[in-house]
């Protein structure tokens, strides 16, 4: 299976200071009356990747069980279901409000999918404390259908358990 699904994601680290030769583009700067400070200041720090490999080994030799795991290509079918995934987390925490949101893939997805914790729990804190890229087995979390994002939140609560398959 192939993902084609619109999303794409970054890992995010610490901004970068502002180097002196930006800060005095942005100081020489003509300004209009709408125009605000900081036009030369770019300290964010995000990207993507891969490794891609010729020997066809894997970084990790993992495969999801048919029997254990739901597949994200078939969440249609499990709405308002409690599933176990086997994902990959594509993001940070996305989310400006209280409940926390990552963006995961299986590698079948054609629409985007999100893991939405609503209760932490000691059970299911490793969703926090992974870092982009991480394999996680999520047990027992709920499909909902997210009509104004047009995706698939997972919601994580406190009848479900991620574990970190491989960091």
């Amino acid at each position: 299976a192939a993902p084609t699904d619109r999303g794409w994601s970054f890992d995010v680290r610490d901004d970068l200071d502002v180097p002196p030769f930006q800060r005095r583009l942005d100081e020489a700067a003509d300004r209009g009356p709408t125009d605000e400070p900081g036009e030369f200041h770019n300290v964010d720090v995000q990207f993507a990747y891969s490794i891609l490999r010729t020997d066809g080994a894997r970084r990790v030799d993992i495969t999801a069980s048919a029997e254990r795991c739901a597949r994200m290509a078939d969440s249609e079918a499990h709405v308002t279901d409690r599933v176990n995934l086997l994902a990959v987390k594509l993001s940070h925490d996305l989310s400006e409000g209280d409940n926390a949101v990552y963006r995961v893939g299986d590698g079948s997805q054609s629409i985007d999918h999100y893991l939405v914790n609503t209760r932490e729990t000691e059970l299911n804190r490793d969703l926090r404390e992974s870092e982009y890229g991480a394999v996680l087995f999520v047990e027992n979390g709920l499909v909902l259908w997210n009509e104004d994002e047009g995706a698939y939140n997972v919601v994580v609560d406190a009848e479900t358990v991620v574990d970190l398959v491989a960091p």
